[in-house]
């Protein structure tokens, strides 16, 4: 089992937070394939050491798993089957608690994962950056801009505080 030697820090980290505040308590954010570039590019053994660590943490009663999608074109990869998708459908076998996508998601595509019982939850990064009143333009289908890339995770409020809200009256509830 050589991947077991490449995911022993993982899970010792987890195991010791684990025990510390309790495994309900912690979370695990994880990417098997996200960028595909210098020291992250992935090999025959990073789907398998990806599986193997996905059951590891499935033995924790862990608050949530948090899966990065892929960032980049992965035809080119190991992880080929699993763009778009795939990721999620093929990991959500692996890993049975609580469980959250992200990268690249929209209203729709968020729903129909959560529909399709792929995930439990979905993370929009990116989406919240450019629109802090996201779930009100959910609710009342208000258009959506593009975040703007150069100023995320600047050093100042530029790009977190300056998108302009949606101009809405809100008379219904978001429990619709």
């Amino acid at each position: 089992m050589p991947w077991g030697i490449s995911s022993r820090f993982l899970l010792e980290i987890v195991e010791t937070i684990a025990e510390a505040i309790g495994d309900e308590r912690v979370g695990v954010k994880t990417g098997p394939a996200t960028r595909e570039s210098g020291a992250f590019v992935s090999t025959e053994e990073t789907l398998p050491t990806s599986e193997y660590v996905m059951r590891k943490l499935s033995e924790f009663e862990l608050s949530h798993l948090l899966l990065m999608g892929a960032m980049v074109d992965l035809s080119a990869t190991p992880f080929a089957k699993l763009a778009g998708d795939g990721m999620f459908r093929h990991f959500r076998k692996i890993y049975r608690g609580n469980f959250i996508a992200n990268v690249d998601f929209d209203r729709d595509r968020g729903n129909r994962l959560i529909q399709e019982g792929l995930v439990d939850l979905v993370a929009f990064g990116r989406l919240f950056i450019a629109h802090p009143d996201l779930p009100a333009r959910f609710a009342t289908g208000a258009s959506l801009a593009e975040a703007d890339k150069a100023s995320i995770y600047g050093a100042t409020e530029r790009g977190y505080t300056d998108y302009p809200p949606v101009e809405i009256a809100v008379t219904a509830t978001f429990s619709k």
